[in-house]
């Protein structure tokens, strides 16, 4: 990684810490007079951009390569990569003095076996595709069929709005096995139109299609670790995801958010100080299946607890050189959305 980009990992979260940290630090009647909690909090916030080195955070990704490498190349969720990364954040965290802790749930781990489509007739050619995330799957040796053009209409679920027509070929999770209705995959968005124009021009046009996914049902566990004082009734939290995807070690998504977040942990625990607030640093597995650990983390809490989260701060793929900072509209208040997200404390929000 270069070494401007591994700096910017550990800083990137140093800085926003600074956020909670004078969220902190709001004034309250027992402080002596003349006692400033924010110019404390702004003072902490900039000890940690300064301690937050580079060097440090990427130690931290070092070990996740290292790791992935001893376990078939990633450390996706519910896999030996991701339970030795699991263990490798509990040990730090534990040995820097936090409450840290284990929070277990059950989910369905997925690996792609198949991924292949190709047109056979009337001019044979290759096409990128990626399994969907819990589909179903073809026979192996897959299907060999006429390519149907779905109508475009709100019944269809095939509306451009429906997507996310960025350039590349479309990637993601259906959510869970039970969405998974047929052997699902996704293409680039010329693939698709060069598709649907053989179609125009031609009665028929054949494909060859094989998507294969093993699924079985697994045990994993995010790594949740707080300071011991601090007022819980405004905990700050901050979170980022640890699991890969299994293609690949995810040193960048998200090894640097995790690592970042870590190393941040550790230097807040080397200034011995205790924030007015509790903090509390969260490392979600099986979001790559569709934010498993952290759905599964938040129905556990009951609606006071729920409550007590004053802040969410959310760290993914910090070391990307167009990296770019967003607060999550969870009131759907700007109306663009789909609508308001489940009740939390007043005016919340997660970046």
């Amino acid at each position: 990684m270069h070494a401007t980009r591994r700096r910017t990992t550990a800083v990137v979260a140093a800085t926003v810490l600074a956020t909670p940290l004078l969220l902190a630090a709001s004034p309250n009647h027992g402080h002596p007079s003349g006692h400033d909690p924010a110019k404390d909090a702004a003072k902490l916030s900039r000890q940690l951009v300064r301690a937050s080195s580079g060097k440090d955070a990427y130690r931290h990704l070092q070990q996740f390569q290292a790791i992935a490498d001893s376990a078939g190349g990633h450390r996706a969720a519910g896999s030996p990569g991701h339970d030795a990364s699991a263990a490798y954040v509990y040990q730090q965290l534990r040995h820097a003095g936090y409450r840290v802790a284990y929070d277990t749930f059950d989910f369905v781990y997925t690996e792609t076996l198949a991924e292949k489509l190709s047109v056979v007739s009337p001019t044979p050619r290759d096409i990128t595709i990626r399994a969907m995330t819990y589909t179903t799957s073809t026979k192996t040796g897959g299907i060999t069929a006429a390519l149907a053009a779905v109508p475009v209409d709100a019944a269809t679920g095939c509306e451009a709005s429906d997507y996310n027509n960025d350039d590349g070929v479309l990637s993601g999770t259906l959510g869970n096995v039970a969405s998974g209705w047929i052997p699902t995959g996704g293409v680039t968005q010329a693939d698709g139109e060069r598709l649907v124009a053989d179609l125009a021009k031609v009665d028929e046009v054949t494909v060859s299609f094989e998507i294969r996914e093993f699924q079985e049902p697994r045990t994993t566990r995010n790594v949740i670790a707080e300071t011991r004082g601090g007022n819980a009734a405004r905990t700050v939290m901050l979170g980022a995801h640890l699991d890969s995807v299994t293609a690949g070690p995810g040193i960048n998504d998200n090894g640097s958010g995790s690592a970042g977040l870590l190393e941040v942990a550790l230097e807040l625990a080397k200034t011995h100080r205790t924030p007015a607030n509790k903090v509390r640093f969260a490392w979600w597995s099986a979001e790559e299946n569709g934010l498993k650990g952290s759905e599964a983390y938040v129905a556990k809490l009951d609606a006071a607890q729920q409550k007590q989260i004053a802040l969410y701060l959310n760290f993914d793929m910090i070391a990307s050189p167009n990296g770019v900072q967003f607060v999550f509209d969870g009131d759907d208040s700007d109306g663009v959305g789909s609508g308001p997200g489940p009740e939390g404390p007043p005016n919340w929000s997660a970046t």
